[in-house]
């Protein structure tokens, strides 16, 4: 075990002098990994708090308090007073925010093309194979998180953390409150668990996401209710959710999935894409608030 852990601790010098990440700035940017963190965090969510990002990124309250003074300072973010509680402040990029932030992932992508140049495609496939066991492995053991069956119990907090989420990080209406409220339940009361299913996502005992595989033909099912808490977020724990109702999918013979989501959800659409699944429709939504451009998302096995 001694020699292994040294293995793992050389890795770990070995990859953060390749990628610079011990340099005082991040990429030639004048800025620290952790500035560039926040920054990122930021540009991910319509609406983020200093609440919100202390906890997804694990960061003492005082240092996020001068982080944020800082970037604020240097005309990189503004804070936005919050319509649903003035005690709050929302952190938004500027446009100079925003443009660093396009540079330095330009940078960045460089930086990784130019590591992997010397490679194969087949070793490339070997080294992204083996970081995802890393991160996979990692998260388990740190963060212990399990993906359950749900039970009627369940449906309370997907309603609630739907509405209180999404009205919180993207503003949307009351309209989609409503909607939630409607489906999840009219979900509930028809469940076939021969052809359906939910899981839920728990972390140290507590329900942290969820997602559903909803029957509506027999060739044909639609993933629903996906969700994930801010602390949830960046470790798997979505992956795994979605892993585990597209396999239920093809356990039950069916030969296609869609889902219907909208432009904002950033993180939620990568990971789509990841797993084959492609747009093939969009339309504007206002009822659901502004400016919210409603997709749909299909996946063929």
């Amino acid at each position: 075990m001694e020699s292994m852990i040294a293995d793992i601790r050389s890795f770990n010098r070995f990859y953060t002098n390749i990628l610079g990440l011990l340099d005082q700035s991040l990429l030639g940017s004048g800025y620290s990994l952790t500035d560039v963190r926040v920054m990122l965090e930021i540009s991910l969510q319509p609406f983020s708090t200093a609440k919100t990002l202390i906890h997804q990124l694990n960061i003492d309250p005082s240092y996020m308090s001068r982080i944020i003074k800082r970037l604020e300072t240097d005309g990189l973010l503004e804070k936005i007073p919050s319509e649903l509680d003035n005690r709050l402040n929302n952190l938004k990029l500027t446009t100079t925010g925003e443009a660093l932030i396009q540079k330095m992932d330009a940078k960045s992508h460089d930086q990784m093309k130019k590591l992997l140049r010397c490679l194969s495609e087949d070793e490339v496939r070997t080294v992204v194979s083996s970081m995802q066991l890393i991160k996979a492995k990692f998260s388990e053991a740190f963060y212990q998180f399990k993906i359950r069956d749900f039970t009627f119990d369940d449906i309370d907090y997907v309603i609630s953390r739907h509405k209180i989420l999404y009205q919180n990080e993207y503003r949307l209406t009351q309209v989609f409150s409503d909607h939630v409220d409607a489906t999840v339940n009219a979900f509930a009361e028809h469940f076939n668990p021969e052809r359906e299913c939910m899981f839920i996502a728990e972390m140290s005992g507590k329900p942290v996401g969820s997602i559903a595989v909803a029957s509506m033909d027999d060739q044909t099912a639609q993933l629903r209710f996906f969700l994930l808490e801010p602390k949830a977020r960046g470790i798997g724990i979505g992956k795994k959710l979605v892993d585990a109702a597209l396999l239920f999918c093809i356990e039950n013979n069916y030969t296609s999935v869609f889902l219907d989501t909208f432009s904002d959800l950033k993180t939620a659409r990568y990971l789509y894409a990841q797993k084959g699944f492609e747009i093939i429709s969009t339309h504007a939504n206002e009822s659901w608030g502004k400016n919210i451009l409603e997709e749909r998302w299909a996946l063929y096995f």
